[in-house]
């Protein structure tokens, strides 16, 4: 914020007395679009609430189309100064996402299934890939060695399994599809994320040690992204969904594999 102001000499002080200077034209645009997105969050936790009373899907057209006009307006007032510009559908994507995280969270369910072959961790913010039986890219039977070279991330679990799962397509350039579940950031998970999945108390009383709602699971070893730092390169760690156990294991073998996205 811009600041004017002076020296003031009080007996043996001496002070520097500020005054706010008048706001510029980009400050005024981006606290405006501060307080429209401000009242589309609160829109759409107010929709959220709707639907758990009536059980019907989110209706948040309302909320959209006052977004959409109150958005341009402020843009347009800003009359090309505005810090950004263009930035609707990261900010409605930003606040949508949060009004249905803070849904689900409020549900006290730990695990959500997302009806699409991913499952929530309402604890963790995660989404992780259902495995199945069918034959196809999420088979749980599937292995992936970590590294074809023995040390790089370039064996079957990036180059066939992750980039399968990320092959987005675009006939405009701009809008992407055809990546799992409507993503195309999937990645491996860290060891520390893997272990968050296992069923509690550790060692596991039952295998495999994980919630049924991921889905088919092997009572073996997962691959994390998480490489060994006792010096030895081509290592990476696995968890044992067996009884939950860890270990490090050759990059080149081959293990099973889960995909995550989110987080940080």
């Amino acid at each position: 914020m811009n600041r004017a102001g002076g020296w003031l000499t009080i007996g043996a002080m001496v002070l520097w007395v500020g005054s706010a200077a008048a706001a510029t034209v980009a400050e005024r645009c981006e606290a405006v679009k501060l307080k429209v997105a401000g009242k589309y969050s609160s829109c759409r936790l107010k929709a959220e609430a709707k639907a758990v009373l009536t059980g019907s899907p989110v209706d948040d057209s309302t909320c959209n189309g006052k977004l959409a006009s109150n958005w341009g307006t402020a843009e347009a007032s800003g009359g090309g100064m505005c810090p950004t510009n263009g930035d609707l559908p990261d900010v409605q994507d930003q606040v949508t996402t949060d009004a249905d995280f803070m849904a689900l969270k409020l549900t006290g369910v730990r695990f959500v299934d997302n009806g699409d072959g991913t499952v929530t961790d309402v604890a963790t913010g995660l989404t992780w890939e259902k495995k199945d039986d069918l034959g196809g890219i999420h088979d749980k039977d599937d292995l992936y060695a970590w590294s074809a070279t023995g040390t790089a991330p370039d064996g079957a679990a990036f180059t066939g399994f992750l980039a399968t799962l990320n092959n987005g397509t675009s006939g405009d350039g701009t809008t992407i599809g055809g990546c799992f579940a409507g993503h195309c950031d999937w990645r491996l998970p860290t060891s520390a994320e893997l272990q968050t999945i296992l069923l509690e108390p550790s060692p596991c009383g039952t295998s495999p040690c994980i919630d049924p709602i991921f889905g088919a699971t092997q009572s073996s070893d997962y691959w994390s992204i998480t490489s060994s730092t006792d010096g030895d390169p081509d290592g990476a760690w696995i968890v044992y969904f067996d009884d939950g156990g860890m270990s490090i294991d050759t990059k080149v073998f081959g293990s099973y594999v889960r995909a995550v996205r989110g987080g940080v």
